[in-house]
């Protein structure tokens, strides 16, 4: 079920499309593409309470197609939107003992979570400057659509004989359809053979707990936590 806060974001999302279409004659529309690299980690309550757990960010791939939308007259603001594949998850780690239950001094690995989104952001784009390199501030809220999910747990699976192995399991099914944040970037624009070249950062701060309520781990929230790094033209 969806809960409220989803329905208000996706309101905002609707008003906002309905907004540029109804004024598509007063916009400068200018179409992109953008790939790049992200590195995100998840916010697990009961795990990150312990003092004993740390976080190994997962390394993943990003990309997709943008939508500008520029007002005549001036260069200054912008709106910013557009269809996003992005990885995310995120690993816990904990301290490796030795048989003897010393510490080694080396962490250990024991909880990956491996998912993917497609998303879509509403930004507000600042450029700062007028000449042809210029740096830029954006930010707004972000509205994702879960695609996969898996969880591998480092586990125990035979005692005669003793053998551990990652165990991999899909959790798609006891996670929200729909993920929602904020979004906060900036970055360097620049001409490239007659286009506008850039290359920016972003972070996107997860807002819903994306386990399902109905589900006994429900008790934990989960929420997605992703720095971004890209770079792209606009045609």
């Amino acid at each position: 079920m969806v809960r409220q806060p989803v329905l208000v974001v996706l309101g905002f999302v609707a008003l906002s499309v309905l907004f540029c279409a109804s004024n598509a004659a007063a916009l400068e529309p200018r179409l992109g593409a953008q790939v790049g690299m992200s590195l995100s980690r998840v916010y697990h309550d009961f795990l990150d309470e312990r003092d004993d757990v740390s976080d190994v960010y997962r390394k993943g791939f990003s990309g997709g197609v943008s939508l500008s939308l520029g007002f005549p007259g001036q260069e200054m603001f912008s709106l910013e939107s557009g269809l996003y594949f992005q990885m995310r998850g995120g690993t816990k780690a904990q301290p490796e003992v030795d048989p003897e239950g010393a510490s080694t001094g080396r962490e250990e690995e024991f909880l990956r979570y491996k998912f993917t989104y497609l998303s879509v952001p509403l930004l507000a784009k600042v450029s700062l400057g007028h000449g042809a390199v210029r740096p830029y501030l954006k930010a707004g809220p972000e509205v994702s659509m879960l695609l996969s999910a898996e969880a591998e747990e480092f586990s125990v699976v035979s005692l005669f004989p003793f053998t551990e192995e990652w165990v991999t399991s899909d959790v798609k099914d006891d996670m929200t359809l729909l993920d929602y944040g904020f979004l906060v970037g900036g970055g360097l624009e620049f001409p490239v053979a007659g286009l506008k070249g850039y290359v920016e950062a972003s972070y996107v701060h997860g807002l819903r707990d994306v386990l399902e309520p109905e589900d006994a781990v429900a008790e934990t929230d989960l929420r997605n936590r992703v720095i971004g790094v890209n770079v792209g033209v606009r045609f």
